[in-house]
């Protein structure tokens, strides 16, 4: 709270002196009254916005559900990309590893409010994840001979592993 009131503070001195070669000095009345009647503008925003210092406390059960809840939808996304494993068609796998709702948890599941087991199982997922990307571009691309159904698997088993550690 001490924070907050540091803008207020910071106005109110703005609103009676201004600098003069270093010095303080008085300012007239008319002037400082329009200083004054900038203060709400300045002042509210800061009172009224969330702090930094209370975010940690809010982010408890809510968001770790939240959290939990994206991974198993993005789970049940990549198990039902299995029909385009069993077809061996490489280009809309890739594709949909490509699209949301896949590469949007891809790129906002780290969270520095991971613990460290956690954040292991989400790094291995990702390894696992660019492995099959890897791959698949590569068939994409015509290469031939190329085995790419254990690395979905195992990024189907490092995405439930992750899910299940949170």
């Amino acid at each position: 709270m001490v924070f907050r009131l540091i803008p207020v503070l910071a106005v109110f001195l703005l609103a009676y002196t201004t600098p003069a070669h270093g010095l303080t000095t008085p300012i007239g009345r008319r002037r400082a009254f329009l200083n004054l009647a900038s203060v709400p503008a300045v002042v509210f925003p800061s009172l009224t916005a969330p702090s930094a210092a209370f975010a940690d406390s809010e982010e408890g059960d809510a968001a770790s559900q939240a959290r939990r809840s994206r991974v198993l939808t993005t789970s049940k996304y990549l198990k039902a990309q299995s029909s385009y494993v069993t077809s061996n068609d490489y280009s809309a796998l890739k594709a949909s590893l490509r699209s949301p709702p896949f590469d949007t948890f891809r790129k906002t599941a780290r969270s520095p409010s991971l613990s460290e087991s956690e954040q292991k199982l989400y790094d291995t997922f990702i390894r696992d994840i660019e492995t099959l990307d890897t791959k698949l571009g590569k068939l994409v691309r015509g290469a031939k001979d190329i085995e790419y159904l254990a690395d979905y698997n195992k990024a189907v088993e490092s995405l439930d592993a992750f899910a299940n550690g949170i």
